[in-house]
């Protein structure tokens, strides 16, 4: 689970949420451990202001990663298969303008949970 503050309430709620000291250091993204905002399905009914707990499902970091790898790595195969190095420079692009197309219609499967509200911030669990 990850700590957030609530932005804007409602059934589908902006919270912003900073990553732990221990993500700052590991390198993988260029974020660190800087604010970012994302769209969280409210459970709970929390308030503006209030400090909640979300939860990301391990199912969507398994498709995250599936798309991200997955899906660039096949286009690039398939176009190399079809038309060498330039063909696969064509998959690959290709590949990416699929995921960028679907983009918004995965969201809808991956949007975070709040399932709680801190109980310092006034609110209950």
């Amino acid at each position: 689970m990850q700590s957030a503050v609530v932005l804007e309430p409602g059934p589908l709620a902006t919270v912003m949420i900073t990553r732990s000291t221990t993500c700052r250091h590991c390198g993988m993204c260029h974020s660190g451990a800087r604010p970012h905002m994302v769209r969280a399905v409210d459970l709970v009914g929390a308030r503006q202001g209030q400090q909640v707990l979300i939860e990301f499902s391990e199912r969507t970091f398994l498709l995250a990663a599936l798309l991200s790898f997955g899906v660039p790595l096949a286009g690039l195969l398939v176009g190399i298969l079809a038309g060498g190095a330039a063909g696969g420079l064509a998959g690959l692009a290709g590949a990416y303008v699929v995921l960028h197309l679907l983009d918004r219609k995965l969201l809808r499967f991956a949007r975070p949970v709040i399932v709680a509200i801190c109980p310092h911030t006034g609110g209950t669990q």
